[in-house]
Formats: structure tokens, C-alpha cells, sequence
């Protein structure tokens, strides 16, 4: 009897047996959800890195180490994991594991997803066992639960936190997030938590001291979470405001009340926005987000109307997803307005409902808070929506579904024999196959980066797709394709410019190349790549012969990054054709200190000096070239002629033989090796030189000229008379 009666003694939590399902049929359901998550994601792990992934991933050097860990937390700047210090780190850990390994990072991403769900399935769980809902939900808790986070956990919608890798960061802060949210609902159940996060138990109760500081690990838990949950995304912001709404809808009656109940775990809650203003001050991706993104608050709020219904849509009928709905583009008012007021409404409902059944209304205010940081007037001028932002709203309304569900069918069928039970699992079981053969479905659209990209071409249709499908079109070897994408690109996406000048530059058709070099730098002024564009404009003008205008592009790429080795590379050739030896000598150093074992950096150095009349230093300079570059044989010949200019005939010659070692066919070298032959008195093998070369060149009127003149020399007059007047014909 007294074992029995400790048993019906109220939980801590404030929860009876009765109310409270059992743990082990709860281990179950976690079990059946973890199978089901890694079933529908089975087919993930064989995709390849896509778009961002290889900025965030593939190219970024900062998550190739562990150490130093502040290197490891910035990012790159103006990535997608720049300011994001929690995922970059998870990354690195990636990275420290499997490499560049694709399926390590979607095995992360998974995981992260799964633990997820498993944070749903409890948060709903204990939601369902409040006094506030009704007996019936209570009795059904743990499979109300299991639906909502079965099919949250495998909703087509969701697939972008698995395929896409460089979205950890949405999935993990939504883990984050949902944590903070668990860790809040234990701490206002637990009647051991310290309410108002005293630090210490009050003097005159000692017995406070096994209580209130055990009582502390629930609310902790939540700060610290929600502190990880900020550095991992912005969308984080929301985290406190939603737990005050569930103070205020199930345990304290108010958001007075619950402000006045626990002023203390608010203020520590609020805190940790510290933590995100901190990463956003120094403005990590300003270029893509925020007030300096080159888009208007305004702007970007008419275009959100029209996402946000996309979104609902998709939660409803997820079909036919996007993974890049192209950048914020200008809308008129009158277009966005049937959007407009179709949100409007919802969110006027969403008010009503609060007001009347804040329990009920906890639900879509859901929605619309964890959805507001991204879609409503804080400009993202790179991404005018993404279905991954629907990963925390989604919940909201698959729960708003199966409590809608369960009302019906218990209105419907009521305690009709075993139907009671079997026709909601029925229903459950067609939702879930029918949502997990749609996850298949689009985790195998990834499988191809050529073909992600053409889905998005065939369903939102926008430059940036163009753009993206040409350059893989191009890695790939179709390089006309990729040009008519590049051209299709041009309407709305500025890289297009860049890539078809590149490409234009490489035909040969500079004018067009300059030209599009100079559009995207007006376009794009701040963009990362925009310094390399002031480079290959500077050198498309410079083989235009248009000296000073390369200089000018040039100068702009050094102001903007002054230790640019390439920017110093084209200054220091654009000099060197102006005979400015000394300033191109200056530009050529600063490239080899940046660059210390570029070959044409040497030689170009060298060829400087000798300008200068510096042939010794030259020859350094031409020897390194030649160290860097073995099997070039025109370091060679350069080398030879130094050599020569300071006297080392021998050594000259040396260099000359192995010149022609690498290269037998070379007349340049053969006329140079003839040339200091002769100087050496060896007439004979000059000459042998020089009828070598005319074999090889039987035009090349130099030789003819120089060969002439040895053999005079050598009193070989006939010989050279007919040279002489071959040249002449």
C-alpha cells in the first residue's frame, strides 16, 4: 500500500500517471521515429555538394583545422556561415572526421534533424499533459505526439536541412531553438526550479539548498541553449518571445504574470541576444542581409506576402519544391496585395484565437513568430524566400493538423469499436507513406547538381538558375550550353556578367569581355568577386594595348585590396610595357612577396631589371625562374642571354644547351647559343647554329642576317652572298 500510494503521489512536473503516458511506451515512439527520419533520408547520403556548399565547405579554408579556434569560428566573411560561429565549428568537426566526404556532413546534418524531432515529440507530448487540455488529448498524448513529429521529421519540406549541407545552420538552430523551448516547459513544471534563477538558497532555509539548486539544470539549460541557438542563426531571435507566450498561455495565465512570476529566467533569456548582436555588429554578411544588402525594408516586405502563402501551400502540398527562389526583386503594391490581405486575415485570426484560447493560439502565433525574422521586413536581398525557413513553422501547423484530425475523427467515429483506434493509425500511415515516398522522390532530384538546377528552371525559373547551371555545364565540359545559359542569366543575375566575360576573354573578343567586366563591376561594386573583376579588366585592356585605362582598373583592385598578388602581377606587366622598368620592378616585388614561388613573376623581374641596365640581379631573379620552372625552356634562354650580357659566356652557353635540351626546335635559342659561340671564337659551332636554325625557320630573316655576317667573318664570301640575296628575294 505505501508502495502504491509514493506511486500516485503527483509528479514534480505537476503531471499524474494518469495524465502522463508511461516512459517505456514512449521509448517506442522514439524508436519508430528515429527508423522512420533514416528511412526517408536513405537515398541522401550519395548527393554531391550544391551551390553554397562549395563557399561554405569545399573552399573554405577556415574549417580545415580545429585550431585556433577563433579562426575556426569567424568564417569566411560574407558566407553563409559567416557569424554563425556554432555551425562553422560543426563543420570543422566534419571536416577533422571525413574530409570533403559528402555523406559525413549529411550523416551531421541528419542527426542534428533526427534530434530535432526527437525535441518535437517531447515538447508536444508534455503540451498535451497540461491541466489546460482537455481528458481526451491527455489519453491520446503520446500518439498525438508521434504523429506530429513522424511527420515533421519526414516532411518533403524538410529535405533541404539534409540535401542542401550548408542549411545546418536553419536545422541547427531549430535544435537549438526547440531545446531552449523543452528545457523552459520542465522548468515551469518542475515545482524544484528556482523560478526567478536564485542563485543561492535563501539564509533562514537550509532545506532550499536540496531543492532550488537541482531545480536549476532546466532553466540553465534553456539560457545556455538559447545562447548556442543565437550563434548558430538570427532566426534565434524569436526563442524568448515564444517561451514568454507559453508562459503566458499555459502556466502563468498572462505575459504580465509571467514576467512578474519569473523576471529573473526572462532577463537571462533576453541576455543572450547580447550574444547576437555581438556577431552581427561587425556585419559578417551585410552584403546579402540587412539594411547595407542594397535592398529597401519595403521592398523586400511586398515580396513576402506571396512567399509566405507559397509556403503554407507547400506545408499542405508539398510538391514541385524550389531550392533558389532567386534574389528580392522590385514588386508593385497592387501585386502584392491579394497576398497582403490573404496573410493579413490569417494573422488577424491568429489574434482572435489568442485572445479567446491562447492554448489553441499558441499554435499559429507559432507560425508567424518563428517565420518573422526572414519574412517580414529585414531584408535578405540574396534570397527573396527558402522552404527551409518553413523547418520551425512547419511544427506548428502539423500539430494544428493532427489536433484538427483527431477532432474529427473523434467526432466521427467516437467509440466505435476497434474503428476507433485503427482508422487514425490508417490515416497516419497513408500520410506518412505518402510524405516519405515524396522525400525519396526529392532527395534523389540532388543526386545531380545539373539536375537540382534544371528542377528549379522548370518550376521558379530565374537568372541566378541560369547562372548556376552554366557553371557546372561548364566544369563539365559543355561549354556552349553553359554560354546560353550565361546569356539567359543576364536579365536579372550580374555574376552572368562576370562568367561570360571570362569566357569571351579566353576567345579572344576582348572588347565584349571589357565590356562585361565593367557592367558587373557596376552592378556589383561590393561583391566579393569584384576585385578579381578589376584584375581581368585591367588585363583584357591591357592586351588591348589600352595602357592607361588598365591602370585605372588596376589601381581600384589595389585600393580595395592592396596586398592582391594578381592585381600586382597586371600593374607590374602593364608598367613594364610602358618602359616604366623601375615602378614595374616595385609591382613585380610585391607580387613575389605575396606569391613567392611564381615562375613568370621572376622572369618578368628579371626582364625589369635588364631595363634597368641590373643584368647581375637579373640573372637571380632568371635562375629562380628557372629552379620554379625546370621544364620551361624560355627561363632558359633568359637566363642565357643575363649570363651573356655580364660576361659568363660559358655558363651562357650552358644554360643554352639545356634550353635546347627541353625545346630542339627553338630558333631563338639557337641564335642565341650562336651568337655567344662567336663572341667565344668557337666560328665553326656558331655557324652549325645558325644552319640549324634556317632548317628549322627557312623565313626567319634574322638568322639569315646573322649567319651572313659569320660567315663574311669566316671569309666564307660566296656562302654569304647567296644568304644575302636570299633575303633579298
Amino acid at each position: 500500500m505505501s508502495s502504491r500510494g509514493s506511486r500516485s503521489k503527483r509528479r514534480s512536473d505537476g503531471a499524474t500517471p494518469d495524465t502522463l503516458p508511461a516512459a517505456r511506451p514512449a521509448r517506442w515512439w522514439r524508436i519508430l521515429l528515429l527508423a522512420g527520419g533514416l528511412a526517408v533520408y536513405s537515398n541522401s547520403f550519395t548527393a554531391p555538394f550544391v551551390f553554397d556548399d562549395q563557399g561554405s565547405i569545399v573552399e573554405n579554408s577556415h574549417i580545415r583545422h580545429l585550431w585556433p579556434l577563433r579562426d575556426v569560428l569567424l568564417g569566411p566573411s560574407q558566407s553563409s556561415i559567416a557569424g554563425r560561429p556554432v555551425v562553422g565549428l560543426s563543420l570543422a568537426l566534419n571536416y577533422a572526421w571525413g574530409g570533403l566526404t559528402s555523406w559525413t556532413y549529411r550523416a551531421g546534418n541528419l542527426s542534428i534533424h533526427l534530434l530535432a524531432g526527437l525535441l518535437l515529440f517531447g515538447i508536444v507530448r508534455r503540451g498535451l499533459t497540461s491541466e489546460h487540455v482537455s481528458p481526451p488529448l491527455r489519453v491520446s498524448a503520446d500518439g498525438l505526439a508521434f504523429a506530429a513529429a513522424l511527420i515533421w521529421l519526414i516532411h518533403p519540406l524538410q529535405t533541404e536541412v539534409i540535401d542542401y549541407i550548408t542549411q545546418r545552420t536553419e536545422s541547427m538552430m531549430g535544435l537549438w531553438y526547440l531545446l531552449t523551448f523543452y528545457a523552459a516547459m520542465r522548468a515551469m513544471s518542475d515545482t524544484g526550479a528556482v523560478a526567478k534563477l536564485r542563485l543561492k538558497p535563501p539564509r533562514d532555509d537550509p532545506s532550499a539548498s536540496e531543492s532550488s539548486l537541482p531545480g536549476m539544470r532546466w532553466p540553465a539549460l534553456a539560457v545556455i541553449s538559447c545562447a548556442l541557438g543565437m550563434a548558430s542563426k538570427e532566426s534565434m531571435v524569436t526563442a524568448p518571445v515564444m517561451v514568454l507566450l507559453y508562459d503566458a498561455a499555459f502556466c502563468a495565465g498572462s505575459v504580465r504574470g509571467a514576467l512578474r512570476a519569473r523576471r529573473g529566467f526572462y532577463a537571462a533569456l533576453a541576455a543572450t541576444w547580447i550574444v547576437l548582436i555581438a556577431l552581427m555588429l561587425p556585419g559578417p554578411r551585410s552584403h546579402s542581409a540587412g539594411l547595407s544588402s542594397g535592398v529597401t525594408p519595403w521592398t523586400y516586405l511586398l515580396n513576402q506576402p506571396r512567399m509566405v502563402i507559397t509556403y503554407l501551400t507547400r506545408a499542405v502540398w508539398p510538391t514541385s519544391l524550389v531550392l533558389d527562389y532567386g534574389p528580392t526583386v522590385s514588386v508593385s503594391p497592387a501585386a502584392a496585395l491579394p497576398y497582403g490581405i490573404a496573410v493579413l486575415a490569417i494573422v488577424v485570426g491568429t489574434m482572435l484565437v489568442w485572445r479567446k484560447r491562447p492554448a489553441l493560439g499558441l499554435m499559429p502565433a507559432w507560425v508567424f513568430v518563428t517565420l518573422a525574422p526572414t519574412s517580414s521586413i529585414v531584408p535578405i536581398a540574396t534570397e527573396v524566400g527558402a522552404e527551409r525557413r518553413m523547418y520551425l513553422p512547419l511544427a506548428a501547423l502539423i500539430m494544428l493538423g493532427v489536433l484538427g484530425a483527431h477532432a474529427l475523427m473523434t467526432a466521427w467515429l467516437g467509440r466505435r469499436g476497434r474503428w476507433h483506434r485503427t482508422a487514425p493509425a490508417m490515416l497516419l500511415v497513408g500520410i506518412a507513406c505518402t510524405f516519405g515516398w515524396l522525400t525519396l522522390q526529392r532527395n534523389r532530384e540532388y543526386q545531380s547538381e545539373t539536375g537540382i538546377w534544371r528542377t528549379v528552371l522548370a518550376r521558379h525559373p530565374h537568372g541566378r538558375a541560369h547562372y548556376q547551371l552554366g557553371v557546372i555545364l561548364r566544369e563539365e565540359g559543355h561549354r556552349d550550353e553553359a554560354l546560353a545559359h550565361y546569356r539567359a542569366a543576364l536579365i536579372d543575375c550580374p555574376d552572368a556578367h562576370y562568367a561570360l566575360g571570362f569566357e569571351l576573354d579566353a576567345d579572344g573578343k576582348h572588347d565584349e569581355a571589357i565590356a562585361h567586366y565593367r557592367e558587373y563591376i557596376r552592378l556589383r561594386p561590393d561583391d566579393l568577386k569584384v576585385v578579381a573583376a578589376h584584375n581581368l579588366l585591367g588585363h583584357a585592356l591591357l592586351i588591348r594595348g589600352r595602357l592607361e585605362e588598365a591602370k585605372e582598373a588596376l589601381g581600384r583592385a589595389l585600393m580595395m585590396r592592396p596586398n592582391d598578388p594578381d592585381a600586382h602581377g597586371f600593374m607590374a606587366d602593364v608598367l613594364l610595357r610602358q618602359t616604366r622598368y623601375e615602378d614595374a620592378a616595385r609591382e613585380y616585388r610585391a607580387r613575389i612577396r605575396l606569391v613567392p614561388n611564381d615562375p613568370a613573376a621572376h622572369q618578368s623581374l628579371g626582364v625589369a631589371l635588364i631595363g634597368q641596365d641590373l643584368a647581375a640581379e637579373a640573372v637571380e631573379e632568371f635562375a629562380r625562374a628557372v629552379e620554379l620552372a625546370p621544364n620551361d625552356p624560355l627561363n632558359r634562354l633568359d637566363l642565357g642571354n643575363a649570363l651573356a650580357d655580364t660576361g659568363r659566356l660559358g655558363d651562357a652557353v650552358r644554360a643554352y644547351h639545356d634550353g635546347l635540351a627541353l625545346a630542339p626546335a627553338s630558333v631563338p635559342i639557337r641564335n642565341a647559343l650562336a651568337a655567344v659561340l662567336a663572341a667565344q671564337g668557337d666560328n665553326e659551332a656558331a655557324a652549325d647554329q645558325f644552319r640549324r636554325s634556317l632548317e628549322l625557320d627557312p623565313r626567319n630573316q634574322d638568322t639569315r642576317r646573322d649567319y651572313a655576317a659569320l660567315l663574311y667573318r669566316l671569309g666564307r664570301i660566296n656562302e654569304a652572298s647567296r644568304l644575302v640575296m636570299e633575303r633579298r628575294e
